[in-house]
């Protein structure tokens, strides 16, 4: 995997290098990348060794569908017209209402939508 990555790097430098960028090296971040490749190898074997022991297998699956359950519940909640509160505001409902015509005329347009709308909304 290092060696995929190593090889990774090698061909976006040459690539930039063919494009006429200037390529500075960066030797801490080579170093970093060894380090993260090194540290998920490592893991990755603790995780295979946990897999292969049936009951430590069978715990680890556990404590994952309970910890994914968590999130897997429905609430039920109302959803009103916010254009009729009239004090809408940050302390009372956590939002502000403002009147806004947009410049967009075709919404079905993602361009459009993209060039117009997005830059109204910063």
């Amino acid at each position: 995997q290092q060696q995929r990555w190593a090889d990774g790097a090698a061909a976006s430098a040459d690539g930039a290098a063919a494009a006429g960028a200037e390529v500075v090296e960066a030797p801490e971040r080579k170093a970093e990348y060894a380090d993260t490749a090194s540290q998920f190898a490592e893991h990755r074997k603790e995780f295979e060794e946990t897999m292969r022991d049936k009951e430590k297998s069978k715990a680890f699956r556990q404590a994952v569908k309970e910890y994914q359950e968590q999130f897997n519940h429905k609430v039920e909640i109302e959803v009103q017209n916010g254009r009729k509160l009239a004090d809408a505001g940050l302390e009372t409902s956590g939002f502000v209402l403002l009147q806004h015509t947009s410049a967009v005329h075709d919404w079905e347009d993602p361009r459009e939508v993209h060039s117009k709308y997005y830059p109204e909304m910063r």
